[in-house]
């Protein structure tokens, strides 16, 4: 399994958008207002809050447990990371892995720094990593000799064989949170009464009416083009395939449950701020299920058939292995959930639940268009992301923690969003806020 595990990390390559600094830009500025970031007035007037952490920071990953990400990745952005740590003495049971087991920080913990290779990120050019200011656990001090989250991952850049690694500067932050909205925010947010399954609400009185979502009673998924140009909010899960959208200034889709898309995410229009942004109050799983056809294995020499024997695989599932089946799963803990195989197996049982209406979902390699699929304009927020895709992602990732794919692609920070608002009726507080 540890296998694996280095080859989700060596997987991710991570680019940003003219190395983060543009002119007048200094990561020291990152939130200083303790607010909740820029704000844009909507049709009715009423302001609504943004966010100026991508703005001012332009980070390709938010993520706080980038156990299986950071080993052997290539790096051209900024990032944000806190390892687990909650702060105030509240959840930090697994901060830098310290649950299940204190000896899982340096293997297989996804929020400690699992086979001690955060010194193996290659930063080509020097960068920005951002950290809350943390005290390290007593164990953690005998074992490292470090004292702080900051002076451990500087210890490990200073131990790193790229120049740029080596170059690369730690900010601690008094605060670093990266989380995600739960289904109460949602609510709230979007006064949601008990009987709505969906609302629409549009950036301007001129915007595309809603269109290309179909409501199947227990879950939502796309029925033709997306229009959509502002804020929708579903009761999901929701399915998407080779989803097409039609935006001007981006559509901003809120669920409640999780997400699965599986295929391509493109535009049909070129206008400069078309975006997709989805947040989900459990998680994003891209390309993720069966990895067989009958008895017959998508592809022969994937860990999912090779090591389909092995206790951390489940049999013909890439899905069943990410959420429910990989021995690292106990580490898996996120702030709604005290249990990571309960709120794995609850995620499997809204596919399950898809599957009913929809007959079985693929995996990515099981798929026509493949594994090889790239994505851009893109923000996904969760507290779980997955993905077995292998093309180049644009964007940002914000999650508690994420699996990627085995193979050789990058994630780079998206331009397009320096100029969009990202989620402008959710708090940053709920999900990305940095705070000097």
């Amino acid at each position: 399994m540890k296998k694996l595990m280095v080859g989700f990390g060596i997987a991710i390559l991570v680019v940003s958008f003219q190395n983060c600094q543009r002119s007048g830009f200094n990561v020291t500025d990152a939130s200083s207002n303790n607010g909740s970031g820029n704000a844009s007035a909507d049709a009715s007037g009423v302001e609504t809050p943004g966010n100026d952490v991508l703005f001012k920071l332009e980070p390709a990953l938010a993520i706080r447990g980038m156990g299986c990400i950071q080993c052997h990745a290539k790096v051209e952005s900024n990032i944000l990371t806190d390892f687990g740590y909650q702060g105030n003495g509240a959840g930090k049971d697994y901060f830098f892995s310290q649950a299940p087991e204190q000896k899982w920080w340096n293997s297989g913990g996804i929020y400690g720094d699992h086979g001690n290779n955060f010194n193996t990120m290659e930063f080509p050019n020097p960068q920005s990593a951002i950290v809350p200011k943390a005290a390290l656990p007593s164990n953690l001090v005998s074992a490292t000799g470090q004292a702080t989250l900051g002076n451990y991952i500087r210890s490990q850049f200073a131990k790193s064989t790229f120049a740029g690694t080596k170059a690369t500067q730690v900010y601690e932050k008094s605060r670093v949170y990266i989380g995600a909205p739960t289904e109460g925010d949602l609510i709230a947010a979007f006064a949601l009464a008990p009987n709505e399954r969906m609302k629409y609400i549009k950036d301007k009185p001129d915007s595309v009416e809603i269109a290309g979502l179909q409501d199947r009673g227990t879950f939502f998924q796309n029925s033709s083009v997306l229009n959509c140009d502002g804020d929708v909010v579903i009761r999901g899960p929701l399915l998407l395939q080779n989803l097409q959208v039609n935006t001007r200034n981006g559509c901003r889709l809120h669920v409640i449950g999780s997400v699965f898309t599986y295929g391509t995410i493109t535009y049909t229009s070129s206008d400069d701020n078309r975006n997709l942004q989805i947040t989900s109050t459990k998680s994003i799983a891209m390309g993720l299920g069966a990895t067989n056809v009958g008895v017959t294995s998508c592809d022969p020499t994937s860990q999912y058939t090779t090591e389909v024997n092995s206790p951390s695989f489940a049999a013909g599932s890439s899905l069943l292995t990410r959420y429910r089946d990989m021995w690292t799963v106990p580490s898996f803990y996120v702030r709604q959930s005290t249990d990571p195989l309960a709120f794995g197996k609850s995620v499997v049982a809204e596919a399950q639940l898809i599957e009913a209406a929809t007959g079985t979902l693929y995996d990515a390699s099981c798929r026509g268009e493949g594994r090889s699929i790239s994505f851009e304009r893109l923000v996904l927020n969760a507290p779980i992301v997955h993905s077995r895709y292998q093309g180049n992602v644009s964007g940002t990732i914000i999650a508690e923690f994420a699996l990627m794919s085995l193979g050789v692609f990058k994630f780079k920070f998206d331009p397009v969003f320096i100029r969009v608002q990202l989620f402008p009726r959710l708090s940053k507080k709920i999900y990305l806020d940095v705070v000097d």
